[in-house]
């Protein structure tokens, strides 16, 4: 039994293919990069309190450089990144809170950061996930710790602690808390740990907010001043990734540390939920397309294909009318296709 559907034919869709693949996936305007919000661009500064309008200036070549980038938020927040990752540190008046130690040789670098700020021990890390590429240099500051003559706290979500054990070999919490309002005290401040919606049962996804400075952090949901980074960060589902990113956006902040990116705000996070408004826009326009224009005409003998060559046509279709309003954006060349795959898989929606 064959199966009947408007397609582009063979040839069509190659040329199609061809004029969506016409940038490189390093593809960078003359210009530079467009700002996703409208940014001023300043250069960092342990001093300078950051504005929530201002951004870091040439932040991926000073991380292709191997600069220890850091910011400061407020009195006493502090904003890092090495290597691309970012993370949150605290000074206190006896000792420092840091929000993750990051991996891969990245922790000595971290608290190379630190310590340009003050040379107060870091007495407090919070694993924040349990990702191992924000986590296995912990060691390093239990180290570092006990050259001080100090016993380090190591603080995670109970949800976080059940894959550490499992799965990381790094040095095991020392406090858990529920990922349920579950919160701690930091010389004063507190420490607040909000679980984040996932269609999966088991996840330890959370955002976590220094509460009088509202400062936060949340490895992976967004990449400020960037397209989401492929695969939308490693989300577990794409309607996950959707409605963490309602959730985050009800919380009490001012600046967030994604992970990666720059420093984030309210905006980054209302920029990114446009962005896939636009991209979802874009698919059912595709689909209208598809169709409706009559490109060509083929016989299919299973249903399988059929899907097939229309997802394809949508695929390329799509991007083009994204990149429209996105192309000039940090990131975008390399990591639509990802996002077409995950909002089109399983079913075509």
């Amino acid at each position: 039994m064959y199966y009947k559907s408007l397609i582009v034919l063979a040839l069509f869709g190659a040329a199609s293919f061809q004029a969506c693949a016409h940038r490189d996936i390093n593809y960078m305007p003359e210009d530079g990069y467009a700002s996703t919000v409208g940014s001023e661009y300043v250069t960092p500064s342990i001093k300078r309190m950051l504005k929530s309008n201002q951004k870091i200036k040439d932040l991926a070549k000073l991380n292709f450089d191997g600069e220890v980038i850091v910011q400061r938020l407020t009195e006493r927040s502090y904003w890092l990144q090495y290597d691309f990752y970012s993370v949150i540190f605290y000074v206190g008046d006896e000792g420092v809170l840091l929000l993750d130690p990051l991996a891969y040789g990245k922790g000595k670098k971290v608290l190379e950061g630190i310590r340009r700020v003050t040379n107060k021990p870091v007495t407090t890390l919070v694993y924040t996930s349990s990702r191992a590429d924000h986590l296995e240099d912990a060691t390093v500051f239990v180290e570092a710790a006990e050259a001080k003559g100090v016993k380090l706290e190591i603080i995670a979500s109970i949800e976080s602690a059940k894959v550490i054990k499992q799965n990381r070999k790094i040095p095991a919490p020392t406090k858990l808390i529920s990922l349920d309002k579950g919160s701690f005290e930091f010389e004063g401040v507190t420490v607040k740990a909000h679980g984040l919606t996932s269609t999966l049962e088991e996840h330890d996804s959370a955002i976590w907010i220094i509460e009088q400075d509202k400062v936060a952090h949340q490895p992976h949901l967004l990449n400020p001043d960037q397209i989401p980074f492929m695969n939308f960060a490693g989300a577990r589902s794409y309607d996950s990734y959707k409605m963490q990113l309602a959730q985050v956006q009800s919380f009490d902040w001012i600046f967030l540390s994604s992970g990666h990116g720059d420093i984030g705000t309210m905006a980054d996070v209302q920029f990114t939920q446009q962005y896939i408004n636009d991209m979802e826009k874009s698919v059912r326009m595709a689909f209208k397309e598809y169709r409706e224009k009559g490109l060509g005409e083929r016989e299919f003998n299973n249903h399988h294909a059929m899907f097939h060559a229309g997802r394809d046509y949508v695929n390329v279709r799509a991007v083009e009318l994204l990149r429209e309003k996105y192309g000039d954006v940090y990131g975008f060349e390399a990591a639509v296709q990802s996002h077409m795959n995950m909002f089109l898989s399983p079913l075509l929606r």
